[in-house]
C-alpha cells in the first residue's frame, strides 16, 4: 500500500490515458510524534504540493489523509485487520471538477469503498451506500489512474 499511496500522491493528478512520468516526483519525509492536536504520524510533503499523512506510521498503515494544494481531502481508514490492510472506506470532500485532469473520472463528495481484488493491481470503487460498482483504481509504482470501466481499466494494466 505504501507504492499505491505514494503513486497517488505523486501521481493521482495525470490523466487517465496518460503515460507513466518519467521521473518520480520529490518528496520529504517527516515522523511526528503524538500531540494535542494529532495522533504519531509519518507526514509526506510531494514536490506537487500534495501533503499525505499515514498514520500510524509509513510502514503500518491503518489510515491515509491526502490534503491537495487545489483543494480537497481524501481521508483513507484501514477496513480490515490485514497488514498491509487490503480494504479501505474513502470519503471525499472538497474536490471540483476542476480539480481532475482531462479523461479522470470525477468522484463527487461523499463515502467510498476502496476493495482489492485478486488482481494486485486494480481496485475497485464502490459506493459505501449502495456498493455499486463506480470506477476502477489502477496502480503501479509510478502512477494511479481512475477510470470508469473495466475495460478502461484492463487497457491501463497494459501500460506497465
Amino acid at each position: 500500500m505504501k507504492c499505491l499511496a505514494l503513486a497517488l500522491a505523486g501521481g493521482l493528478l495525470l490523466a487517465a490515458c496518460a503515460a507513466p512520468p518519467r521521473h518520480p516526483v520529490p518528496e520529504l519525509t517527516t515522523h511526528l510524534s503524538d500531540s494535542e492536536n494529532k495522533a504519531e504520524h509519518d507526514e509526506v510533503q510531494v514536490a506537487n504540493g500534495i501533503v499525505v499523512e499515514f498514520y500510524p506510521s509509513q510502514k503500518l498503515q491503518r489510515r491515509i489523509n491526502y490534503r491537495f494544494p487545489a483543494g480537497g481531502i481524501i481521508d483513507m481508514t484501514c477496513r480490515d485487520f490485514n497488514s498491509p490492510c487490503r480494504d479501505w472506506n474513502m470519503r471525499i470532500t472538497g474536490f471540483k471538477p476542476g480539480h481532475m485532469p482531462t479523461g479522470f473520472i470525477y468522484l463527487p463528495e461523499g463515502n467510498y469503498l476502496l476493495l482489492h481484488t485478486d488482481d494486485p493491481q486494480m481496485r475497485v470503487i464502490k459506493n459505501a451506500e449502495s456498493e455499486q460498482t463506480i470506477g476502477y483504481w489502477v496502480a503501479n509504482p509510478t502512477f494511479i489512474s481512475v477510470v470508469g470501466s473495466y475495460k478502461q481499466a484492463l487497457a491501463m494494466e497494459n501500460l506497465r
